[in-house]
């Protein structure tokens, strides 16, 4: 379990405790004053405060559940851009593909300085700078950070944490030759 989820759960916890303990006590108090709510009130009265107070805890609950997807969802699409515009050529005189690419990893860098956290913010940064100076970055680092959180946010085993782990996979249109067909064995 992530420190996240803990939080998330000792927070329903507490509501779940402090409704309960809300509960009793009006319980007895009504119980010791029966001009004021009638004995036949009270399980009625302690229903609606058990249901308001459920319904606040299932509302905190789905609001940190929506945030947390919003933010994985973030977190994809900020790796799938800038691992699809990694180890690619790119030229001074940019193609449309490659300045597409660009934006693509501008966008990415953006989302990861609004949604990152403090760790892929630094990452983010020092890869701007090598950008600005050099007009190139190795991105796999912050890949390998993207990659284990996300990992982590899903409940899923950490991947290794080695930069050379993050493989590039891109097919290359080879100019000469057409496309071969299967032969049988």
């Amino acid at each position: 379990m992530t420190y996240e989820q803990l939080r998330t759960l000792g927070e329903v916890f507490l509501v779940g405790m402090a409704s309960l303990v809300f509960s009793v006590a009006v319980v007895w108090l009504l119980a010791r004053m029966p001009s004021i709510v009638p004995p036949q009130h009270i399980s009625f009265l302690v229903a609606v405060i058990v249901a308001v107070v459920g319904w606040y805890a299932a509302s905190v609950r789905d609001a940190e559940n929506k945030r947390r997807e919003m933010r994985v969802q973030y977190l994809v699409d900020a790796y799938r851009k800038i691992e699809s515009i990694s180890a690619r050529g790119a030229t001074i005189t940019r193609t449309a593909e490659q300045t597409q690419a660009v934006e693509k990893l501008e966008s990415a860098l953006a989302d990861l300085q609004l949604f990152g956290d403090a760790r892929q913010r630094d990452l983010v940064k020092g890869m701007i700078q090598e950008i600005e100076s050099a007009r190139y970055a190795d991105p796999r680092q912050l890949l390998v950070v993207l990659r284990n959180d996300m990992r982590s946010a899903l409940n899923l085993p950490p991947a290794p944490d080695d930069p050379k782990d993050i493989l590039h996979f891109r097919v290359r249109p080879d100019a000469g030759s057409a496309p071969r067909e299967a032969t049988p064995r």
